[in-house]
């Protein structure tokens, strides 16, 4: 793994970081600048790139890219920090895992709702919630990204199927930290 800096604001100068580690990666992952502003630096730099920029039905985590940058496969998440790291838990863990064996997966387990709740129509929604026995109490607070905010109660990620009025999937590691629970 190679860590840059943070990066400049200016398409043509991230363009010439991406390249000058393009021969020495094997997968580009970046933060922020996929969304549909006017300045998104990084849907700025790839153009020319076999790269696609798209909305996931997912909250947080919806703005995404991939593709290739010289040939490189490239991964764009949001720059917003949950879903960044939301999208490195539904996307890029479980390849990595599979591949390399590390990270570890993340074990889900199924969990009944103590409480009423839905998901937004068309969206797979992740939450924050706290595991007591077979009891899932999950957050009903405000829109996304803050569904996530911290929070000393909240111990697990809950992911909510599109449009999902049932029993949610339990993400079972300790929200904040990201410590497996198994």
């Amino acid at each position: 793994m190679v860590r840059t800096a943070i990066a400049s604001d200016h398409p043509d100068e991230f363009r010439a970081l991406l390249r000058s580690h393009a021969g020495t990666v094997d997968l580009m992952v970046t933060t922020g600048g996929v969304s549909k502003g006017a300045y998104e630096v990084v849907r700025q730099a790839m153009e020319g790139q076999a790269t696609e920029f798209l909305h996931v039905a997912m909250q947080p985590g919806g703005p995404q890219g991939i593709g290739t940058f010289d040939g490189v496969p490239f991964l764009g998440f949001p720059g917003n920090p949950v879903s960044c790291l939301v999208s490195f838990e539904m996307f890029l863990r479980p390849v990595l895992a599979e591949l390399f064996g590390a990270p570890s997966p993340r074990i889900p387990v199924r969990a009944r709702l103590g409480h009423s709740l839905s998901s937004p129509e068309h969206k797979h929604q992740v939450r924050r919630g706290t595991l007591r026995g077979t009891e899932l109490s999950a957050w009903k607070g405000a829109k996304a990204p803050t569904l996530c905010t911290p929070s000393p109660a909240p111990t697990r990620w809950c992911t909510y199927p599109l449009e999902s009025r049932c029993s949610p999937r339990v993400m079972r590691w300790k929200y904040g930290c990201c410590e497996s629970r198994t």
